[in-house]
Parts: structure tokens; sequence; C-alpha cells
């Protein structure tokens, strides 16, 4: 069933990328791997056309904006702005899906709390513009973390990354690893055969642990 809803979600990513791929290429050109990083911008509350080539047109969902630097020549850095995201928003993924999660990418620096559209965008602050990566998919829990049955098993998934996958400027919360074997540790962020970095980021509110196994490189 499982690898049966995996093949769902890559032929309808695949069918994301030929209606918009056209229209990134244009208005955002792969770079060349050796300059500068690509930038893919998100923002929840952007109103323009979704391809992620500028705040005004930021891609309103992370997981969206994953897909788009998967493809992408190396490096890459998504800048999201403040709010909060839940990994069961995106092409091919069904709402309340509690196995999805932000699976980071080598090569792709993913960086929170900036300001984003209609405000001053590219102002950073990650106190006052704090980026909440969330695993309460219903937005229902409480402040003992109760309600918290339909919760994501793991928010962030690292596993199979190296030290060029970075996550900058979150806060994880929500995660609820309560689920069997894999699904019982890292409940903010799982993590296998891999070695991330994750810097000035906040775990909370998580159930079963937070990391899980493997290595993580933790910079504030």
């Amino acid at each position: 069933m499982r690898s049966k809803a995996n093949r769902v979600r890559w032929l309808l990513c695949v069918l994301f990328l030929l209606v918009t791929g056209h229209v990134v290429s244009a208005q955002t050109p792969v770079p060349n791997p050796s300059g500068p990083p690509k930038i893919i911008y998100v923002d929840a509350d952007a109103t323009g056309a979704n391809i992620g080539s500028s705040w005004e047109h930021a891609i309103n969902s992370l997981q969206d904006a994953l897909l788009v630097a998967y493809f992408y020549d190396k490096p890459v850095e998504i800048r999201v702005s403040q709010g909060i995201y839940t990994p069961d928003r995106g092409v091919g993924i069904m709402p309340g899906d509690r196995e999805a999660s932000f699976q980071l990418i080598n090569g792709v620096t993913i960086k929170g709390s900036y300001a984003g559209f209609g405000r001053n965008p590219d102002a950073r602050d990650i106190a006052l513009y704090e980026t909440i990566l969330s695993g309460d998919l219903d937005g229902n829990d409480s402040p003992d973390f109760t309600n918290n049955s339909e919760n994501s098993y793991h928010v962030v998934t690292g596993s199979g990354t190296d030290a060029t996958a970075m996550l900058d400027g979150f806060t994880i919360t929500g995660g609820n690893a309560e689920g069997p074997l894999s699904r019982n540790r890292g409940g903010g962020m799982y993590n296998d055969k891999s070695s991330p970095t994750l810097t000035n980021c906040t775990l909370r509110g998580l159930g079963r642990g937070a990391l899980g196994r493997g290595d993580v490189q933790l910079l504030q």
C-alpha cells in the first residue's frame, strides 16, 4: 500500500514539474553548480504565481519547494517566511498523512525566520519571525501535548544526508513517534546513516524523543 502511494506521489510530482517547469525556467533559470546557490522562496501567505522566484511569487508549501529543489543543480537555498508549515501539505501528499515528513536534501540549505511577503521581506530574525515546522496536523495540540494522536511520526527526516543538508532558523514541534520500529523515535527529526547540519533550531513539544538515531551536527 505504501509503495503504491509513493508511486502516485511520484507521478503527481512529475506532472507538477511538467506543468510548472516552463514557467520556472523562464523566470528563474537553473544556476551553474559552481555559481551562487539558486534561491527558492517559500511563504504560506504569498498570493503571486506560486513558483518560488521571489517573495511576491513564493511557493506556499515547503514540501513543494523541496520537490523543486530536488531537481535543481546544487547548491540550492530555500528561504522560508515566518509561519507554521506542516509536512502533509504539498503535491501528491494526502492531508493528514502521518508518514509525511520534511526530507532534507544534500546540497540544499533551508533557512527560516524571514519576514516574508508584504513586509520587509528579507529581514531575518529568529525570535521575531519564528518559522515553525509542525507535526500537529490538525492544529489542536494542547500545551501538555495531548490531542496528538494524528501528529506526524517525524516532522523532519535527515536520513541519508551529509553535512551539506542544512536546516537553519526553525522551531520543530509536534512530532509524535509512537508507531512501530523506526517510527518510535525521532519525533522532531529522524536520522539514519546521516549527518545533516542544524543551526539555530529549537525542538520542543515532541513525543518519543527529539532527534532519533544517527548523527546531527548542532551549530548555534
